[in-house]
């Protein structure tokens, strides 16, 4: 009973419960905001622990909460485990075994995890699902914003990134980026712009990234990474052209890049 495998599985509550907030925060609560549940909930938690072995470590080096709650009805894990660690071992065949092992099947825990998460009118669906539309809304959704402000100011016809690029080449950048933000251009509005082009492209794929969200990946398999491919545009003497041609390597139609409507 006193086991260490016993009173480090208890004490790993803490770690976990500190874990499923940051877990919630870059996976869960997205999902839930585009009005999907992800399947399987509790081997995406499982995942994200996996890519986090280093937080979980430092985790577990700090002191066990001495807090009850009001209505806690067990002591404090701090207590728990100190009472455990000091009972007489008394070892029998099998208590060497890791305490998960204690399910014989994982699998209808983890159907019990997704059964008791609901949330009002969300559509289950797969983790790449949730990946898919997270990204492609948030972009969609960031990119629409920048067009409408764009035709404000050039003109519907050249709500586009040419329209832009346009201005650039003829040496106006710096005014054109003042007055887009005295007109409340959307920060991140050209990645953006360049997300749902590579979309629109089909040269672009969207993924979870365990631990950090979800994030882009090029028709190639390389990170698909926005703000590196305008980073032409915002130099000291900004480069339209090499912003093209590093548009074009990556598969990406420029001419996607238009204001839908």
């Amino acid at each position: 009973a006193g086991g260490p495998n016993t009173w480090s599985t208890i004490a790993e509550i803490q770690v976990l419960d500190r874990m499923w907030d940051r877990f919630c925060k870059a996976h869960l609560d997205p999902a839930v905001e585009q009005g999907l549940l992800p399947f399987d909930i509790a081997g995406g938690f499982a995942r994200f622990l996996d890519a986090l072995p280093e937080e979980r470590a430092a985790l577990r080096a700090e002191p066990l909460s001495d807090k009850t709650g009001w209505s806690a009805t067990h002591p404090s894990l701090a207590r728990r485990v100190a009472a455990l660690v000091g009972v007489p071992d008394g070892t029998r065949p099998g208590d060497e075994a890791p305490a998960l092992s204690l399910f014989t099947d994982y699998r209808p825990v983890a159907a019990t995890v997704d059964v008791m998460w609901k949330s009002p009118g969300a559509v289950r669906a797969s983790w790449e699902e949730v990946a898919d539309r997270v990204e492609r809304n948030r972009h969609e959704e960031r990119a629409a914003r920048s067009y409408q402000v764009i035709g404000g100011l050039l003109g519907p016809s050249r709500a586009s990134l040419e329209g832009l690029l346009a201005d650039i080449d003829s040496g106006r950048r710096d005014a054109l980026f003042l007055e887009l933000d005295r007109r409340g251009f959307p920060a991140g509005g050209l990645a953006s712009m360049v997300a749902v082009a590579a979309f629109r492209s089909q040269e672009m794929r969207a993924e979870i990234r365990w631990g950090e969200g979800t994030g882009l990946v090029g028709a190639d398999g390389k990170p698909f990474a926005p703000k590196e491919l305008i980073a032409p545009l915002f130099a000291a003497e900004p480069d339209a052209d090499a912003f093209r041609k590093a548009l074009a390597d990556r598969g990406v139609d420029l001419h996607r890049a238009v204001a839908e409507g």
